[in-house]
């Protein structure tokens, strides 16, 4: 009797292991965790990575991708298909597919505004000085021009579009890309830009201009202490129950700003290595005007709503017709 029980059980085990293996399975202590992919769109929103993309190969047992793409319309594809985990994207664009029912949560806010205006000529009496100028905007309807437009209107500045001066008010004129506007100002048919860094430098050592505005500093001033919460970083639902891997993530988030201060010689490199196509000088001056960092959503709500709030009124779809929720903060 005994025999035949311990054949049994011999037979069992066997089974149980040949089943196993032909499911995939490995007994290594622990299951084969799923790759987490971290996409982003080139430009600032990679240096608020920075530190992720240059030392995290893996978070929380899971794998990480990162993809660094042109624009954000690929990443809400992504999320959409669960082909995108995490993101790092504009505030407002991440509000506008939340509503439209995108399972998203902000976790973070970690650019707090990196646009300036470039120009020759100081403006010795502020945005006042740009009567009768010819302002360069990149994307038009887009957070550029929307900030401009609510700093000319809190001061009382009217504006037109146009290519041309025009007497008393600021001639708009619209570009899709920071090298159109530097051709602009080059050739004279513009007198200033708005650019996001790193173009903003870029712009000072080709024309030998300067930056005579820092868009999100007068923005506060007028809205409300770090308000301009301009990007952040997204998370889908396929990760944002995992505990384990947001805390490990908001660690190397908040950690970010300093360790790219530090490693500031090596930054052009390494984005490029992970698919950049910035070609720019990140010093210390330029890492310091993308305004890094990293704030927890749900800490900052007040200040993101108020943001929302002020861009709301130029143009509701904007953020997708409404303030999203309080689904969509992580808490």
């Amino acid at each position: 009797m005994k025999k035949l029980l311990v054949l049994f059980l011999s037979l069992l085990l066997s089974t149980s292991a040949f089943l196993f293996v032909g499911c995939g399975y490995v007994d290594n202590g622990e299951a084969e965790k799923s790759v987490v992919t971290i996409a982003m769109p080139d430009g600032a929103p990679v240096l608020a990575a920075y530190k992720l993309l240059k030392n995290v190969e893996n978070l929380h047992g899971h794998p990480v991708k990162y993809k660094i793409v042109s624009g954000v319309t690929e990443i809400a594809t992504g999320i959409a298909k669960g082909e995108v985990d995490i993101a790092v994207m504009p505030v407002n664009v991440a509000a506008k597919f939340y509503n439209k029912g995108t399972d998203i949560k902000l976790l973070s806010v970690n650019v707090f505004g990196c646009l300036y205006m470039v120009g020759k000529t100081p403006l010795s009496n502020g945005a006042e000085d740009l009567k009768g100028k010819v302002l360069v905007n990149i994307g038009q309807g887009a957070s550029p021009d929307i900030t401009m437009k609510l700093i000319l209107d809190s001061n009382d500045i009217p504006y037109e579009v146009s290519s041309n001066p025009i007497d008393g008010k600021v001639a708009l004129r619209y570009v899709s890309a920071a090298p159109e506007a530097i051709a602009l100002l080059a050739s004279g048919k513009a007198d200033y830009a708005v650019l996001g860094e790193p173009a903003a430098t870029n712009a000072t050592k080709k024309l030998g201009a300067n930056i005579v505005m820092d868009l999100q500093d007068v923005w506060n001033g007028i809205v409300g202490e770090n308000s301009f919460t301009q990007a952040g970083v997204v998370v889908a639902k396929s990760v944002y129950n995992d505990n384990g891997l947001i805390r490990l993530l908001l660690k190397e988030l908040e950690g970010n700003k300093g360790y790219i201060l530090q490693d500031s010689e090596n930054v052009l490199a390494t984005i490029q290595e992970k698919g950049s196509a910035l070609n720019a000088t990140f010093d210390e001056n330029v890492l310091g005007r993308c305004n890094l960092g990293c704030r927890r959503a749900s800490v900052i709500k007040t200040a993101i709503e108020n943001y929302f709030t002020a861009v709301y009124e130029y143009d509701p779809t904007f953020i997708g017709g409404k303030l999203p929720d309080d689904g969509f903060y992580y808490m």
